[in-house]
């Protein structure tokens, strides 16, 4: 018994400091936002095949969007992964702490604003989905404009 006991601990202890060694840290400004911005782009359009069906869920199931136009098209990028540092597709699985309650502090001061429900910007995310070929969740949506 308490040996089974101990090792129950101990799993705890292991669990606690693991989580705590692979918690990503929160981009610290714009610069490490646009690079986040540049490989959800790249996955989309570059990317392998679970690299760009990685993409397309986040943009799927987002609540809070980075906006950003590229060719005069408007963008979408989940605020949950791109307001990590340096985030990649196996850091954003790995995460087992991410969440957009951690990153939208973060974007908004890094960018001076709030993110707010937005129709225009609702129905240019609703466009985009169409144009990746998904069908985004039926939820309320949240928007910060970066160009």
């Amino acid at each position: 018994m308490i040996s089974i006991t101990l090792m129950d601990q101990f799993r705890k202890y292991y669990n606690l400091i693991t989580k705590q060694i692979i918690m990503a840290k929160t981009i610290n400004n714009k610069e490490e936002l646009k690079e986040n911005l540049s490989l959800l782009e790249y996955y989309l359009t570059k990317g392998s095949d679970a690299e760009k069906e990685f993409a397309l869920s986040l943009i799927k199931r987002g609540r809070c969007f980075i906006s950003y136009k590229i060719n005069n098209q408007w963008k979408f990028a989940p605020s949950r992964f791109v307001g990590y540092l340096k985030n990649s597709m196996f850091a954003h699985k790995e995460n087992e702490t991410k969440d957009g309650k951690i990153t939208n502090p973060v974007i908004d001061e890094i960018l001076g604003i709030t993110s707010e429900i937005n129709e225009s910007l609702e129905n240019e995310y609703l466009n985009y989905c169409n144009y990746l070929g998904i069908r985004p969740n039926n939820i309320i949506r949240k928007y910060w404009r970066f160009f």
